[in-house]
C-alpha cells in the first residue's frame, strides 16, 4: 500500500508539471509571430568569384561526401552549379558563389557575412575563463569545434577496467551534432548575431540566432518531436552528404538518447527572444535552475527522471510508469 501511496503522489506531481509545461510552451507561441527569413544567401554573392573559395574547404567537402574529383575541376563546379551554390555568367565564362558557397566554402566567410562564426567561451570554475572564435568555412568549423572541445573539456579518470583511461564528462558528438544544428539552422539575416557555445561545469549551452522556422514550433523542440525543416537547405544538404547530420528531427533523437545512454539529463530547449537555447544540464539540479516549468523545482531526482521519460514518449500510462521504473 505504501508503494502504491507513493506511486500515485509522484504521478499527480508529474501530472501537474506536465499541463503547466504544455501551457507554458502554447503561451510562448501564442506571442511568437514566424517569419520567413530573405533568401538572399541563394543569390550571387557580390565582389566574389572562385578565388574566394577556400581550396581546403572543398578538399574537406570532396573527401567527407565521397566524391572523385579535384576541388578546381570543371566537373566539381557543375555539379555546384547544379545545387545553385554557383551561377554561370555566360558573358564573362565563369562560375561566381552565391551567398551559400561562400558560408559553406569560402576563405573568409565573415568578409560578406560578419555574422557567419562560432563563439565560444568555457569557464573552467575556478576562476579561468577560455574563449575562442571559430569563423572559417561553414565545413570545416564542426572539425575545428571538436578539436577544441577535446583540449577544453575537463577529463576525468575511469578505473573500472585493467587499464585506465582518458573520457570526457560530456560526450563531445553531441555538443558537436548541437553546433552544426545550430550552423544550419541560424538566421544569417540577423546583422551581430553569431552562434554561441559556452560551457559551464555543470552545464553546456548552445545559441543558435533566429526564431525556429516554421513550421517548426517551440513546442515540438520543447517535446523533441520537431520534424525536418531547414532554415538553410543548401547548407543542410551540404552537411548531410559530407555525414555531419542526418536530413531529419534536428537531432531530436540523439537529444532524446542522452539520459538512456550517457546518464545524463535531458537537453532544454528554449527561444529567448533572439535565439533558440539549448541547454545541456548535467545534474538535476542544474534542470530546476534553467528549466521554466512551474512546479518542476517541487520533483526530486526520481521523479524528473520519470518526467523526461514522458516527454520522450508524448503519453503513458500509469502502468507502463510503474513498469519501465520498477514499482
Amino acid at each position: 500500500m505504501e508503494t502504491k501511496f507513493i506511486l500515485q503522489k509522484s504521478c499527480r506531481k508529474l501530472l501537474t508539471t506536465m499541463i503547466l509545461f504544455h501551457k507554458k510552451t502554447k503561451n510562448i507561441e501564442a506571442q511568437s509571430k514566424q517569419e520567413i527569413p530573405i533568401h538572399y544567401l541563394d543569390k550571387e554573392a557580390p565582389e566574389t568569384d572562385l578565388k574566394n573559395l577556400s581550396p581546403i574547404a572543398l578538399e574537406k567537402f570532396i573527401k567527407e561526401s565521397n566524391r572523385d574529383y579535384k576541388a578546381d575541376s570543371i566537373e566539381l563546379m557543375q555539379e555546384l552549379k547544379e545545387m545553385e551554390l554557383l551561377e554561370f555568367d555566360k558573358d564573362s565564362n565563369i562560375y561566381l558563389p552565391t551567398g551559400n558557397a561562400i558560408l559553406l566554402f569560402g576563405k573568409k566567410p565573415r568578409n560578406k557575412f560578419p555574422q557567419a562564426a562560432v563563439k565560444a567561451k568555457v569557464n573552467y570554475g575556478d576562476g579561468r575563463i577560455g574563449t575562442e572564435t571559430f569563423d572559417d568555412a561553414l565545413v570545416l568549423v564542426p572539425g575545428e569545434v571538436e578539436n577544441w572541445l577535446e583540449k577544453v573539456l575537463p577529463t576525468s579518470i575511469d578505473r573500472s577496467n585493467f587499464k585506465a583511461k582518458q573520457i570526457t564528462p560530456f560526450p563531445i558528438p553531441v555538443i558537436r551534432e548541437a553546433v552544426i544544428n545550430a550552423l544550419v539552422h541560424s538566421d544569417y539575416t540577423i546583422e551581430g548575431a553569431k552562434v554561441q557555445l559556452d560551457l559551464f561545469p555543470d552545464r553546456i549551452v548552445v545559441k543558435s540566432p533566429g526564431k525556429p522556422v516554421h513550421p517548426i514550433t517551440i513546442e515540438a523542440l520543447k517535446n523533441f518531436t520537431a520534424t525536418s525543416y531547414s532554415r538553410n537547405k543548401k547548407s543542410a544538404f551540404i552537411f548531410n552528404q559530407m555525414g555531419y547530420m542526418e536530413e531529419a528531427a534536428l537531432g531530436m533523437e540523439t537529444f532524446k538518447s542522452l539520459r538512456e545512454n550517457y546518464g545524463l539529463p535531458l537537453p532544454i530547449i528554449d527561444y529567448d527572444g533572439g535565439n533558440i537555447v539549448v541547454t545541456f544540464p548535467r545534474t538535476t539540479r542544474v534542470v530546476k535552475e534553467v528549466s521554466d516549468i512551474l512546479g518542476i523545482e517541487k520533483l526530486n531526482d526520481e521523479e524528473i527522471k520519470g518526467f523526461e521519460w514522458i516527454k520522450t514518449k508524448g503519453e503513458v500510462s500509469t502502468r507502463e510508469y510503474a513498469t519501465h521504473f520498477n514499482y
